[in-house]
Order: structure tokens, then C-alpha cells, then sequence
């Protein structure tokens, strides 16, 4: 089946979603390659403000951003994650951004970042808690 027929078989509002998700995700990698690492650091901090409207569910949103992320060049994982967190906020979720990093003898240095939301991991990986050591990003974390 080609990708567009796999594109119109979605309903329209996983369409718009996911036309949502590729604009968010070429801004978030434009973002990441362009802007200083100090305007991350503010940035994933503070919380976006939220529109009360949760029609899609957080998954729904992870599956778009990982779709989306696949067509896009240069969506690092650090990019997936501002994009998912950004339209996870604006859904009405709350969604947080983790970035982790971890060093072995094998693949030397490797920094990740994932994205939690409603208590799960959404997007980057399930294992990435246990492989990663989280940077303390937010406030409550540095306790």
C-alpha cells in the first residue's frame, strides 16, 4: 500500500493532526540546529500555556510526531520531543521532556531525550529511563 493511500484511509482528523505534527516537527529541527543551547535549557523549563481542548490523546499525538519525524530531515530526538511537548500542551496535557545521557566502553558518550506525559513515556523509547542518567532539568527533579 502506498503512503498516500495509507494517508487518506486515516480519518480527517489524523490527518490534520498529523499535517499539524510535520509543520511543529520542521520548526522544532530548524529550532534545535539554529538556536543556543542555553535557550533549551530556559525553554524546557518553563510550561507552554495550555488550550483546554483535549481531542486527541496524548498516543495519538506520539504516533503523529513519530510519523511525521520520519520525513523530516535532521528530527533528532531532541527535536521529536520539543514537537510532541509542544502539542501535547497545547492539546491540554501536561508533558514533560527528559534528557538523559550515558557513557560505555561500547558506544562511548550518547546523550537522548523523551518525552513522558500522563505518567508514560511516549515518544524516544521505553528503556530510556533505565539506560539514560537524567539531566536534572526541572525544578521538581533537582530536589
Amino acid at each position: 500500500m502506498s503512503r498516500i493511500s495509507k494517508i487518506f484511509k486515516l480519518s480527517w482528523s489524523d490527518r490534520r493532526l498529523l499535517a499539524r505534527s510535520a509543520f511543529v516537527m520542521c520548526a522544532a529541527a530548524a529550532a534545535v540546529r539554529l538556536l543556543p543551547a542555553a535557550y533549551f535549557a530556559a525553554a524546557l523549563a518553563t510550561r507552554l500555556p495550555r488550550v483546554r481542548n483535549q481531542s486527541q490523546t496524548p498516543e495519538r499525538i506520539g504516533w503523529a510526531v513519530s510519523v511525521a519525524a520520519r520525513y523530516v530531515p535532521g528530527a533528532s530526538c531532541l527535536a521529536q520531543a520539543v514537537a510532541a511537548r509542544h502539542l501535547l500542551e497545547r492539546a491540554g496535557h501536561i508533558a514533560r521532556i527528559n534528557i538523559g545521557v550515558a557513557h560505555d566502553s561500547v558506544h562511548g558518550f550518547q546523550a537522548h531525550a523523551w518525552v513522558e506525559a500522563e505518567g508514560r513515556i511516549l515518544l524516544g523509547g521505553v528503556a530510556c529511563a533505565a539506560r539514560y542518567h537524567t539531566l536534572p532539568l526541572h525544578p521538581e527533579s533537582a530536589n
